[in-house]
């Protein structure tokens, strides 16, 4: 999405200073009926998340060392899946990344991600387009706004995806998604899961 592309030029002109931390925040209505809500998706954090934990991968641009989240199912009964969760992974170069997701918000719903470097702190809002700058050192804020544009509002990148796959296979051009970047993510979003499930720090650099 072009909110999302936007912040990571400004990262990698150096707005932010170095990535520190990262946290994305989604309070929204329960996941549609159907094969969404049964547990042979592969669970929350590998059939939904997996998304939040691509982008924390992107913007880290560091192996993850380590995953620590709690979550549970405590409100939507008609689902054995999660429900609500707290997930933070920590990457090799130090950076912390933390999802705070809820799935029984219906109204008021929020989806934001804050990266935070040593110099400043970007803030992109899903729900009006919007991209807030602030300065370390410098109170007043800086804000951008954006069309959703064909990948749609927020982190999702199908079309993108799809075209690049196409493109590959008929004209041997490169892919915006590698499979190794795709596999990086499923280990994170795995390991979220095996963390809720056993309540401990699951250690990705042993593997």
């Amino acid at each position: 999405a072009n909110l999302m592309r936007s912040m990571r030029e400004k990262i990698d002109e150096g707005l932010i200073g170095r990535v520190q931390m990262i946290v994305v925040q989604e309070f929204r209505f329960p996941l549609l009926p159907g094969w969404r809500q049964t547990g042979k998706t592969g669970g929350v954090m590998l059939e939904k998340n997996s998304h939040f934990f691509d982008l924390f991968n992107w913007l880290a641009g560091s192996p993850a060392r380590r995953v620590v989240a709690t979550g549970g199912n405590n409100v939507n009964k008609e689902s054995p899946l999660i429900d609500h969760c707290v997930v933070t992974v920590e990457y090799e170069n130090n950076v912390r990344a933390t999802l705070l997701m809820c799935l029984f918000a219906e109204n008021g719903s929020q989806l934001t991600i804050d990266v935070v470097g040593d110099k400043g702190r970007l803030i992109a809002r899903a729900v009006d387009q919007r991209l807030t700058f602030y300065d370390r050192g410098d109170a007043a804020p800086l804000e951008w706004s954006f069309e959703p544009g064909a990948d749609g509002a927020f982190h999702m990148g199908f079309k993108t995806e799809h075209e690049s796959l196409v493109r590959s296979l008929c004209e041997d051009a490169p892919v915006v998604s590698t499979g190794p970047e795709a596999r990086e993510t499923m280990r994170v979003a795995l390991a979220a899961e095996q963390a809720v499930d056993e309540g401990a720090i699951v250690d990705l650099a042993a593997e």
